[in-house]
């Protein structure tokens, strides 16, 4: 059995109830491989190693975190923005607008563009992509995830295993799919026609911080190609609240 850890931002009811839905018809609609066994999450630090023995320090590392940030700085609301896919790995993934965060209109823009590894943090240097230079955002998620990122980096005997991870507020819809191209561009278009088909709630907040532990037989030692997801099971460690709601 092998083993990784990862902290994970955690949604408020409503918008990810709708997420699921979307994802579990996606599935069923296009066969895909593996049906998603995680939670509707952003990741805050993906997959890494790390003693069992820190996991108590590492808690104590995020709360010491949290306590320093100013009430209500992350009380924010979150709403849909777009569907992206990469076809190298077979993923869709909907990003999340935060109200006030201006890192989309900069991502956007017709400034000088560079090539950036693992856009989405799925798979080390399994594609590229091109991307616009951006300056680093200043909404406090952003603080927050430099600030958990650098603790588990400074956790004794820690192996982070994407150093390159660069953080946007996204979810998976489909993650390792095993679809072609153009059905995975098909597969984008329905889950986003099922994302606007139901009346349900556009909005959503952070809820908790979770420390999660995963396993997996089918991984082995490398979790950056997907093989986890056919036997993966997990565990929530601790909980941090963002939010009462």
């Amino acid at each position: 059995m092998s083993t990784r850890y990862g902290i994970e931002l955690v949604l408020a009811p409503g918008l990810p109830s709708l997420i699921h839905l979307a994802r579990q018809i996606t599935y069923a609609q296009f066969g895909c491989n593996f049906p998603d066994r995680l939670p509707i999450r952003i990741t805050l630090v993906p997959f890494f190693e790390m003693p069992e023995r820190h996991v108590p320090r590492l808690e104590s590392d995020i709360a010491r975190i949290l306590s320093g940030f100013r009430e209500g700085s992350l009380s924010f609301y979150m709403t849909r923005s777009q569907m992206l896919v990469d076809e190298a790995t077979g993923s869709l993934v909907l990003e999340l607008q935060m109200h006030g965060d201006s890192i989309f209109s900069l991502m956007k823009s017709s400034g000088p563009k560079r090539k950036k590894r693992s856009l989405f943090g799925l798979g080390g240097d399994a594609y590229e992509t091109e991307e616009p230079e951006t300056r680093a955002p200043s909404h406090p998620l952003y603080t927050l995830q430099t600030r958990i990122w650098n603790a588990v980096r400074s956790t004794p005997g820690t192996r982070v295993y994407n150093p390159n991870f660069q953080f946007r507020p996204f979810v998976f819809i489909l993650q390792w799919s095993g679809l072609p191209g153009p059905e995975l561009n098909d597969a984008a278009q329905y889950a986003s026609s099922v994302l606007t088909s139901f009346d349900a709630t556009n909005v959503t907040k952070p809820w908790r911080i979770w420390l999660v532990r995963y396993s997996s037989d089918a991984a082995g030692e490398d979790w950056t190609r997907g093989r986890f997801l056919s036997d993966v099971t997990w565990h929530k460690l601790s909980s941090f609240t963002l939010s009462d709601d």
